[in-house]
């Protein structure tokens, strides 16, 4: 199942600086102790994100794509990474004591998906997510639980205008508002109708 994500996109994906893309550009790290295969198509473009990064060079890569956008703004951030409860463990990690380094971002991001597991549960997750959608001045959707791909494959794909689904809940906080929990973000699309099996 996925979910389809407004255009134009950019997914940050954060891998071990050790490993390389294979021919098809995947780039494979652990995530619950499984392999976790990310492939980028389409619509949605990549930007890889190694363990050193700081959090100003990362915001600069991305408004460095805004740029390129014909509204200079890109509507979806997704943000592929670990995480626990209030942390997103993308480049040298997004905490609430640099979280304040998203603020360039302000106006040029409409939606930030965070992908990570735990980092919308509880008040440190609602007061983290909040913050975020604070200081952008956008939607940012997050999950409460942990998140897996799927048991047989272990693949997930960002195709074309689509991203992987959240296991359980997910919360969706806007500027200065209280979070929403929602069941989905939108109506899922089958991945066997459109002839992707197993994710």
């Amino acid at each position: 199942m996925s979910h389809w994500i407004p255009q134009p996109a950019v997914a940050l994906n954060a891998y071990d600086i050790n490993e390389k893309p294979n021919a098809q550009g995947i780039y494979e790290y652990s995530v619950g102790g499984k392999r976790f295969k990310m492939l980028n198509g389409g619509k949605i473009e990549g930007i890889d994100i190694v363990e050193s990064e700081c959090l100003p060079e990362i915001v600069n890569r991305v408004l460095g794509r805004a740029l390129t956008t014909r509204r200079k703004k890109i509507r979806s951030l997704v943000i592929n990474s670990h995480g626990n409860i209030g942390r997103l463990r993308i480049g040298e990690g997004i905490t609430m004591q640099n979280v304040h380094n998203l603020a360039p971002l302000k106006g040029k991001v409409e939606r930030v998906y965070l992908t990570a597991c735990l980092v919308g549960c509880d008040n440190e997750g609602f007061n983290f997510c909040n913050r975020i959608a604070t200081i952008v001045n956008a939607t940012v959707f997050a999950p409460e639980d942990l998140q897996f791909t799927d048991s047989q494959s272990r693949i997930s794909k960002f195709l074309t205008f689509r991203i992987d689904s959240f296991e359980g809940f997910v919360y969706e906080f806007k500027p200065n508002c209280s979070p929403i929990r929602n069941t989905r973000l939108s109506e899922p699309i089958d991945y066997e109708e459109e002839g992707y099996i197993g994710l």
